[in-house]
């Protein structure tokens, strides 16, 4: 109902649904990284992955561009993913890894636990704004399964004066909602 009257606003080009945005406080998972069955880094710190699960229009809304390979749709498998281009450097040096499959020791998400690459994105800003560890944070897009219903939405605005409206209108579903609205560059101020 959210997502219908979000997208039903003034000025909304594109809502998308996210588990969570940039820049996240969440820890992402880290441990051994397999790439189609042979452990390539046993450095937890270097596989430090953190997995967006959202929707197919979250590239849209984020103006994430693609690479190589293609966008995960509504009606793909669970496995499938998009990496970061900086995910591929690391652990595909010099070549495509469009097809391959990696598994992180420990990780699943609705029941997978191994994930197949179908596209490479553009890099996006860091995740979190600096790691005690220094080590660069990887990322992997999923997609939202239907069972998940994160209350987290990202609109494009055609201005961003129209922001709390936004806010306003996921209010009107559910009153008892408490709703933070800002922007992406407010999050990483």
């Amino acid at each position: 109902e959210v997502l219908a009257r979000l997208r039903g606003l003034p000025g909304v080009q594109a809502v998308a649904r996210t588990s969570n945005l940039p820049p996240s406080t969440q820890s992402g998972t880290s441990g051994p990284l397999s790439i189609n069955g042979q452990v390539v880094d046993t450095n937890p710190k270097r596989a430090m992955v953190s997995h967006y699960s959202v929707d197919p229009e979250y590239f849209r809304v984020m103006s994430i561009a693609l690479l190589s390979g293609q966008f995960f749709d509504a009606t793909s498998p669970l496995e499938q993913v998009v990496i970061d281009e900086r995910f591929a450097r690391v652990f595909w040096p010099g070549r495509s890894p469009l097809g391959d499959k990696f598994q992180i020791e420990g990780t699943s998400y609705g029941g997978v636990r191994e994930f197949e690459v179908i596209g490479v994105s553009r890099q996006m800003r860091a995740d979190r704004l600096e790691l005690a560890t220094g080590e660069n944070v990887l990322v992997s897009y999923i997609r939202l399964s239907q069972d998940s219903a994160p209350l987290t939405f990202v609109a494009k605005l055609d201005d961003e004066r129209r922001l709390p409206m936004i806010g306003e209108a996921a209010s009107s579903v559910a009153p008892r909602l408490v709703v933070r609205t800002d922007t992406i560059e407010a999050r990483y101020r």
